[in-house]
């Protein structure tokens, strides 16, 4: 018999990286050294703090990453084939053998999943995992065709089985750093150890597998953070107001979430220089998620203020010294990325005729109408927000909060312009209001038997006041002085 070549998986290989647009996108910063690196390291120290330091949630995310191409081969849906062993299968777990497989896919290939090569008679070499052979024919599997592929033995001049696995040697090299391979490791060990159900679990949402932009590989890292200048600190900070302190805290609060890093305090655990930091909000680090809706301008004003107010001044350990030399070897790009795009949707919608909040009528916190129905008294085109007069009523207390005018409120809070732990203020001037406390009380003629429940206890509870029970007439007056109001501006 002729002898073929043993040319590996080419096929596999030229399609993974050039054959498909989907498949193109790269992570940033990936590590083309990455692979080489771990192989360097003990198979032993690897597993030990894949163990102590993966996590196997953002493991999943990398390996549903489209440039990883894990899931096309490994995850069979809707009852479609796969090309490699189900990595969900429950089953003892050697994390060595994780890490390994990954690094160098064929150290050790699984039964079943060998790679065969074939010689055609017209001289073309194909390769792929072989399914069955029968008296008449080979059938192959190849992740560039949609179905196993069926070739005559008479149209075969030679084949043979190799030993290198058809999962493409360097994967590893797709991926950011080798933070995120023990993230990988974490994840499959996870979900060999759980089965399919804790694999379920893992899967990771369509956004956060998303290829990131096209611009992100070719950031000016260098460029972006010699362009830092006060009104970027200005910007920095507002950011961090709306989207980060509520986790990490600020100088005068904690944040909310424990294993958040307190900037003014805390210790890095994945480096403190500007690039490293810019890698996190991209790709995420442990528990906090990447930030996908910033460009880089958004990043490094952040990181600018982070820097420059919360560690430079209160945490100087942690402060990093950005010359000429950093700067000169950071990666090389010609593009900062698109601009920021400046907008309020929460100030420009209509919300109709009122609105339902909890809104503070003082700068205080004394007088907080913690359900307010905020109401549009004047006539005009839009809704309640595009008003020039303003009363609320609270529903809580069943009280006149205040009535205002000029300014509509200042649209703060979650729900609105994505600010944590706080509520909106009465933005203009307040000519009138009433202080927390019930807006009625009880006639001499009342009867015991007329109460409102939990909603009345809750004001029993806050206020501290007598005879608080109202009777029921009353309230319906109240009630009857909204419903007109509500049906003046509807």
């Amino acid at each position: 018999m002729s002898r073929i070549v043993i040319v590996g998986v080419i096929a596999v290989c030229a399609f993974l990286f050039t054959g498909s647009s989907q498949l193109l996108a790269v992570p940033l910063q990936t590590d083309a050294e990455l692979t080489r690196k771990l192989s360097a390291e003990p198979l032993s120290q690897i597993a030990e703090d894949a163990q102590k330091f993966g996590d196997p949630t953002r493991g999943a995310i990398a390996f549903y990453q489209p440039t990883m191409n894990c899931a096309r081969c490994h995850e069979s849906a809707n009852g479609q084939r796969q090309l490699g062993p189900n990595l969900a299968e429950k089953r003892e777990v050697n994390w060595e053998h994780l890490a390994q497989s990954v690094i160098a896919p064929s150290a050790k290939i699984r039964e079943g999943y060998s790679t065969v090569q074939i010689l055609l008679d017209d001289g073309k070499v194909v390769s792929g995992v072989l399914v069955e052979e029968t008296d008449n024919q080979l059938k192959i599997d190849q992740i560039e065709i949609d179905q196993p592929r069926s070739i005559a033995k008479e149209e075969i001049e030679d084949w043979q089985t190799i030993e290198t696995s058809s999962m493409p040697a360097g994967l590893a090299n797709q991926l950011s750093g080798r933070q995120q391979f023990l993230d990988l490791v974490s994840y499959l060990a996870v979900i060999a150890e759980g089965g399919p159900v804790v694999a379920d679990s893992l899967r990771p949402a369509i956004a956060a597998v998303a290829p990131l932009p096209e611009y992100e590989n070719r950031v000016d890292h260098a460029g972006l953070i010699k362009s830092l200048s006060a009104s970027s600190l200005v910007r920095g900070e507002e950011t961090y107001r709306l989207r980060c302190a509520s986790c990490h805290g600020t100088l005068e609060q904690e944040g909310s979430m424990p294993t958040s890093l307190r900037f003014a305090s805390g210790k890095f655990k994945h480096g403190s220089d500007p690039l490293t930091m810019y890698t996190t909000l991209t790709h995420g680090y442990g528990m906090m998620n990447p930030q996908r809706w910033m460009v880089p301008q958004q990043k490094y004003e952040v990181i600018h203020y982070i820097r420059e107010t919360l560690l430079k001044p209160h945490n100087a350990s942690q402060y990093f010294k950005v010359d000429n030399n950093y700067l000169a070897g950071l990666p090389k790009g010609d593009t900062r990325g698109p601009k920021p795009v400046v907008s309020r949707p929460w100030t420009a919608m209509d919300y109709g005729p009122s609105l339902n909040n909890t809104i503070e009528v003082s700068n205080d916190g004394s007088n907080i109408a913690q359900k307010g129905i905020a109401i549009r008294l004047d006539e005009g085109p839009g809704g309640v927000e595009s008003g020039k007069y303003w009363m609320m009523y609270e529903h809580d207390t069943l009280r006149v909060a205040a009535a205002w005018q000029g300014d509509f409120i200042d649209y703060e809070g979650i729900h609105l312009n994505g600010a944590h732990q706080r509520h909106p203020k009465i933005a203009g001037d307040v000519v009138f209001q009433n202080k927390t406390a019930p807006g009625f009380a009880r006639p001499q003629s009342s009867t015991k038997d007329c109460h409102f429940g939990n909603a009345l206890q809750m004001i029993e509870r806050s206020v501290a006041t007598t005879n608080t029970m109202a009777p029921c007439p009353k309230i319906g007056g109240n009630l009857k002085v909204y419903i007109g109001l509500a049906s003046k501006r509807s």
